[in-house]
């Protein structure tokens, strides 16, 4: 870009300039005084015409002004959008990262590796569990994203020909009924009771899944039913085996 001359190449230019503004100046002043001494009628005409003049020039000057100042700040976060999606749209446009300081390299020598490995989910696992749950409440267990709640919904039937309601809420997968157990809705169930985990398939309810890499099982029974105290023992079986990769 081609460097801009000055307005002004010496001293003497700026005093003839300021000399021939104040002239003008003083040529107005000297003209609105002799109207008003002389012909006053027409000074305070001007006058009027003046203030009307003005009235009508501030809302256009206020709403150019506005946008102007809006523009101003508004500039810098459209430019750094803009670059964004172009960015975005042409990543081999990008632009490189800032170079890392010598204090930020010095920082990340000294922070703490990261062991993934502890972080990784163990191998295999697996627990049978005896819970009691009243009726209106809940028992819930999670790891991660892996999440069990069984709720308590009511008791039914008759003595010797109860049945549990529950509801078991999941991260998202579907439990299944046996074939005993009636299916409400989806993961509501009327679940009978089940006075061992052998052979207990058709009075359960169940979720399970593997491929190549993982197998994960989730059952629940129904272990008894106290209608007096209107509580209900469920066992739950949580299964999971998985393989991981090396790192």
């Amino acid at each position: 870009m081609a460097d801009r001359k000055p307005w002004f190449t010496n001293r003497g230019q700026i005093m003839q300039t300021g000399s021939a503004v104040c002239s003008a100046i003083c040529a107005v002043i000297g003209v609105l005084i002799a109207l008003y001494i002389n012909l006053p009628n027409v000074f305070q005409a001007s006058i009027d015409s003046g203030r009307i003049i003005l009235s009508i020039l501030a809302i256009p000057a206020f709403l150019v002004g506005g946008f102007n100042i809006a523009f101003h700040f508004m500039a810098p976060i459209m430019d750094r959008m803009a670059q964004r999606m172009f960015e975005q749209r042409f990543p081999e446009f990008r632009s490189p990262p800032e170079p890392a300081t010598t204090k930020e390299i010095e920082e990340r020598k000294d922070r703490v590796p990261i062991d993934f490995k502890a972080a990784l989910p163990p191998k295999s696992e697996s627990s049978v569990l005896d819970i009691k749950v009243k009726v209106g409440s809940y028992w819930e267990t999670s790891s991660g994203l892996d999440r069990l709640r069984i709720t308590i919904l009511g008791i039914q039937g008759e003595p010797g020909k109860l049945v549990a309601e529950l509801v078991v809420t999941t991260g998202g997968s579907v439990f299944h009924p046996g074939t005993l157990v009636k299916e409400v809705s989806v993961n509501r169930f009327l679940v009978p009771e089940s006075r061992s985990g052998f052979q207990s398939e058709e009075r359960c309810v169940y979720q399970f899944s593997f491929s190549e890499n993982h197998i994960h099982f989730r059952a629940a029974r129904v272990d008894g039913i106290d209608l007096h105290n209107q509580e209900v023992s469920v066992n739950v079986a949580l299964s999971r085996t998985m393989s991981v990769p090396a790192l």
